[in-house]
């Protein structure tokens, strides 16, 4: 009785308890890291995402939305893939019937400022996890460093016949790909000046300093120079700045020569730039008045030594354009606002009008030096080599990138096709992640709703269907997964057709109607697009986003694209052999249409020819003219006329041409013919069948170019977004770059990923 009444009394008192003291509210968990939240997910699924295409932004965009198991839970992808192969305008495959050589769209050779780009491609390797003895196991298996570049000069530039000009980067230890930081417009104006003082102490002949009278007591400035001087390092005391002594502590820390008296302004403007505060804001007009002097005084030097020589050599000639051409740089970043606002401020013009504006000289811009970046970049609008054009900031940015800012070596060359070694893994590593892949499916059109804000459909043709389940896209090459140069017909249903036609399902012209239509459906079938396509097909594929939207339609009628080509030699000679006496180089600015040529025998080992009769290989790649009449897809005989054009091209070229790089291969003929393997043995040009051409026409396998006043014209995948489900990617979007190159795809791929997911926070260099 006593307990009864005891509980009685104890129940009272703990509901009095609760009501009045109730028990604290249990700690809100810490979130988790991971990404910011996206669109809002439809109930209880994974947003779907159609992928559309598979070059080098597509493919980044997917990597990015599955790069953690939190985004794969998030995201359900799909890529729609034209043909048998990712890639794009990057794709490779494999010749089977000949020696399981590559085949590329052309000359793919990374760079040493791509942080992006590796960085991906360093995960890749690591996820791929192969053991030690497979092919290309790491990415370093993967990659060989080129820093040997040489430029062709012709007989005008020279005056005496066509000279290669040389250059030989050197290699250092850092590695691409490690996070590390682009430098932006300012670090690269004091890099700019650090390699205009290596240059000069390195490169010019100190015999030619008593050919030019100077004080050796060292220079007399005015005296405002003086002043801005002394301000300028009293100010970084100030600041807690490093303050260096112009010629000792400089000279001290280089392993180059010291420079002589003439060039002690020199000194003076390395210091004080290293001296000046990295916020542009902060920076006085009299300091770039006095950087200008101090630079242009010691140059004037140059200048002066080659004007009292008796005779001017190629170097000296070389060296004072070079120079001339950083002082220009160097002149028109201060001029001209770039380190306040960008490099994009300089996208108004031209480069080579962008020069001239900053002081260079007539023989400047018609030297190799100014056409370096043009040929690089594939710059000839309509492919026309005497309509060269190229945003001036897109170029200063990228150059001085390129030269400045790399990391391990300038270039870095694939030892494989790009297909084996960046699209095979990745298609690996996409794969194992759950990323389904709809191979042979032609996208047809975008169709938006009634608000003309989403897109509703996505029509595609099913063009060759699989006898049983997914279609296995790899072979095996001596142990490397590779992509072939053709489907593998025995999968398909259709393969016997495709085989006998000769059918090229990745050409727009190809004459089959075979495939069968298939329509994806937003909220069925997809929530979200990703347009990884190239902007070439947009005018077919999205010809309602143009219509609706002026900003895209806008893009599109803006954006430029050129025809480019490949040509790949196999020979029986070694390099040596050929009579090439250099290292093995990439060369380009060299006579046109094959104006850019690599040595490429570092491949020969994954490839099988039997044994010796292949001992060198060779690219040739540049843009090529347009047609004078655009062709419609209905004219099937297009491309055959257009390769037949270019390998006439080819054959005319090397007999006329191929002397100054290979001398050994001179024959009668201009030509010896017989130093081309040909498994037939056939006798003269005959055996350049032999060999693999290949011209990329289709809208999607075009160049996008960077013509002068365009850049504001690029879509952004991020604040673009006329269309709010749709999400451009690749490097025909505003990236940061803004040029056709792997990197800016990469970013392109990146930004189109963060639009959607948030995810990644950071893009180097953007």
């Amino acid at each position: 009785m006593v307990r009864s009444i005891l509980r009685t009394v104890l129940r009272a008192f703990r509901a009095l308890e609760r009501e009045f003291f109730p028990p604290p509210a249990p700690p809100t968990p810490k979130p988790k890291p991971g990404p910011t939240p996206g669109p809002t997910p439809i109930a209880s699924a994974r947003r779907r995402v159609a992928i559309l295409g598979g070059g080098v932004g597509a493919m980044t965009t997917a990597y990015e939305l599955s790069k953690t198991p939190e985004l794969q839970q998030r995201y359900e992808l799909t890529v729609y893939q034209l043909g048998w192969r990712l890639g794009g305008k990057g794709a490779s495959g494999r010749n089977a019937a000949m020696g399981q050589r590559i085949e590329e769209h052309g000359l793919h050779i990374w760079m040493g400022h791509y942080e992006n780009a590796f960085a991906m491609i360093r995960d890749v390797y690591d996820r791929l996890g192969r053991r030690p003895d497979q092919p290309l196991a790491t990415w370093r298996d993967a990659f060989t460093k080129q820093s040997y570049i040489v430029l062709g000069e012709t007989p005008e530039q020279t005056g005496h016949g066509w000279q290669l000009w040389p250059f030989d980067f050197g290699t250092n230890s850092a590695e691409p790909g490690v996070g590390g930081l682009i430098p932006g417009p300012f670090m690269l104006l004091q890099d700019l000046l650090g390699a205009l003082r290596k240059l000069l102490a390195k490169e010019l002949p100190h015999g030619m300093w008593d050919l030019y009278s100077f004080d050796a007591r060292g220079p007399d400035y005015p005296g405002w120079v003086g002043a801005e001087l002394g301000r300028v390092e009293a100010e970084a005391r100030a600041a807690g700045r490093a303050v260096v002594d112009a010629v000792d502590a400089v000279e001290a820390a280089s392993p180059l020569p010291p420079l002589p008296p003439q060039l002690r302004a020199l000194g003076d403007a390395h210091a004080m730039i290293r001296e000046l505060s990295p916020d542009a804001r902060e920076h006085r007009a009299t300091s770039h008045q006095t950087l200008l002097y101090l630079v242009e005084r010691a140059c004037a030097c140059v200048d002066g030594a080659a004007a009292t020589a008796d005779h001017e050599s190629d170097e000296l000639r070389r060296l004072r354009l070079t120079v001339e051409l950083y002082t220009a740089v160097f002149r028109g970043i201060l001029r001209d606002g770039v380190l306040l606002h960008g490099f994009d401020v300089l996208d108004r013009w031209d480069l080579r009008e962008w020069l001239a504006r900053h002081g260079a000289s007539q023989e400047l811009l018609g030297s190799a030096a100014a056409q370096a970046m043009y040929a690089l970049m594939f710059a000839y609008e309509g492919g026309d080599p005497k309509r060269q054009r190229f945003a001036a900031g897109v170029a200063v940015r990228f150059a001085l990138r390129m030269t400045l800012a790399y990391r391990g070596a300038i270039f870095w060359k694939m030892n494989a096709g790009m297909g084996d070694t960046i699209f095979a893994p990745i298609y690996e590593v996409l794969k194992a992640r759950g990323v389904r892949f709809k191979f042979f499916h032609k996208v047809e059109q975008l169709e938006l709703d009634g608000s003309g804000e989403l897109v509703e459909r996505v029509r595609l043709s099913e063009q060759a269907h699989t006898l049983a389940g997914e279609y296995r896209p790899l072979v095996d090459v001596a142990g490397l997964p590779c992509w072939p140069s053709e489907p593998l017909y025995e999968q398909l249903v259709e393969g016997a057709a495709l085989r006998a036609e000769k059918v090229n399902l990745e050409s727009s012209w190809a004459a089959w109607d075979r495939g069968t239509p298939v329509v994806l459906q937003r909220g069925r079938d997809f929530d979200d697009v990703v347009l990884g396509t190239s902007i070439g097909p947009l005018p077919t594929i999205a010809a309602q986003v143009l219509r609706r939207h002026p900003r895209w339609a806008r893009s599109v009628a803006r954006i430029a694209t050129n025809q480019t080509f490949s040509v790949q030699l196999w020979l029986k000679p070694t390099l040596g052999e050929l009579g090439w006496t250099q290292p093995p180089a990439a060369l380009t600015t060299y006579a046109e249409q094959l104006n850019t040529y690599a040595d490429m025998a570092h491949l020969l080992p994954r490839e099988t020819w039997p044994e010796g009769q292949v001992r060198d290989i060779a690219y040739f790649t540049a843009p090529y003219p347009d047609a004078a009449t655009p062709p419609s897809f209905g004219d099937r005989g297009f491309p055959a006329r257009m390769l037949a054009a270019l390998e006439a091209s080819a054959l005319a070229w090397l007999p006329a041409n191929i002397g100054l790089l290979w001398p050994a291969a001179a024959g009668p003929e201009g030509f010896a013919w017989d130093r081309l393997y040909d498994p037939e043995d056939r006798v003269g040009p005959a055996r350049f069948a032999a060999q693999f051409s290949k011209i990329n026409i289709d809208p999607s396998e075009r160049y996008v170019l960077s013509l002068p006043g365009t850049t504001e014209d690029r879509l952004d995948p991020e604040r673009d977004r006329q269309v709010k489900n749709l999400y451009p990617s690749g490097d025909w979007t505003r990236t940061g770059l803004n040029c056709g190159c792997v990197e800016s795809a990469v970013m392109g791929g990146m930004k189109a990923a963060r639009a959607l997911s948030g995810f990644p926070h950071t893009i180097v260099g953007e």
